[in-house]
């Protein structure tokens, strides 16, 4: 029975895609149609590390899985470099569904390479944007050159949404590329390339799943990550609760500094007077919040106020 040349195209980049990544990952993928899940592999990053053998003479090299991810393989064009790739519905809904950092794979025949682009504003544009309700396609713009300050400015380079055609310009920046002329020393930079960006994105996916929405773009020269903040319908049903998560929190590391690094007078008068601060803010709140003294903020704030209570001196 005869058989499509672009299908077996197809499998073979595949197949490359496959090798290529099990320098850095181990690799699984659909076994039939029905597992397809919209992208074509989920990987997982491993570390090698030596241990010990069992005889205890010599060491084994033994790999340990860090982060999973999942990436999607295309092909460059023989005319000229694939320069974009366009979601449907059904795949834009998948993407908002899936946990796991998304990445392209664009596989480039001639040169024998795998060029890898992220997805890393993923969680950035749906909680701007909305999920396929309102977000019905996603152009997936797959860019090797990007300005310096990219990633370092979320609010600069946000996913652009057109509401007439329902539609999400995406940016993905290059990571990585990974060559069959790779040796073992030369696997150290993409893996530890494409984990940078795979934490990064499982943080704000983290962040949308729980409600938080502040999503950390990439490390700024002071070594800090970038901020961006989404408010709004969804934003303004949480924040509230959210910062009394956070406040209970403070007063919590609070009374556990107290208690564990204040040594000195001055340092216990200097977390004493940190308490009184945030003190002052759960006050202040109270008062436009009957209910925030039987919230959690509420029962840690009674637990620990009588550590910070300034003792008095005896006559």
């Amino acid at each position: 029975m005869a058989q499509l040349q672009r299908t077996r195209l197809g499998w073979e980049n595949e197949h490359l895609a496959k090798f290529l990544l099990s320098k850095i990952a181990f690799i699984a993928n659909p076994v039939t149609v029905s597992d397809d899940i919209g992208t074509d592999l989920i990987c997982t990053l491993f570390e090698q590390r030596s241990r010990p053998n069992k005889k205890g003479k010599g060491k084994t090299e033994m790999l340990f899985p860090l982060n999973a991810f999942a990436i999607q393989i295309k092909t460059d064009p023989k005319a000229k470099p694939l320069k974009s790739i366009t979601l449907k519905r059904d795949n834009v809904e998948s993407l908002l569904s899936l946990q796991l950092p998304f990445f392209v794979g664009v596989i480039n025949r001639k040169k024998s390479s795998l060029a890898i682009y992220s997805g890393e504003f993923i969680p950035l544009m749906f909680s701007m944007h909305g999920g396929p309700d309102r977000v019905r396609s996603v152009i997936l713009h797959l860019r090797d050159l990007i300005p310096a300050d990219y990633g370092t400015q979320p609010t600069k380079y946000i996913p652009k949404f057109y509401p007439r055609r329902h539609t999400c310009d995406l940016v993905m920046p290059p990571v990585s590329t990974l060559t069959t002329r790779m040796e073992a020393r030369d696997q150290q930079e993409p893996r530890a390339a494409i984990l940078e960006r795979c934490n990064q994105t499982l943080e704000n996916i983290a962040s949308r799943i729980s409600n938080e929405f502040i999503f950390k773009g990439r490390k700024k020269p002071d070594g800090k990550p970038a901020i961006a903040i989404v408010a709004g319908s969804g934003s303004a049903k949480h924040f509230r609760e959210n910062f009394r998560y956070r406040l209970a929190e403070a007063f919590y590391n609070l009374e556990w500094a107290y208690k564990n690094l204040g040594k000195t007078k001055g340092k216990k008068d200097g977390f004493r007077k940190e308490f009184r601060a945030f003190e002052k803010c759960y006050l202040e709140l109270r008062k436009v919040d009957a209910t925030l003294p039987k919230s959690i903020v509420g029962i840690v704030y009674k637990r620990v106020k009588p550590v910070f209570a300034t003792k008095r001196k005896k006559a």
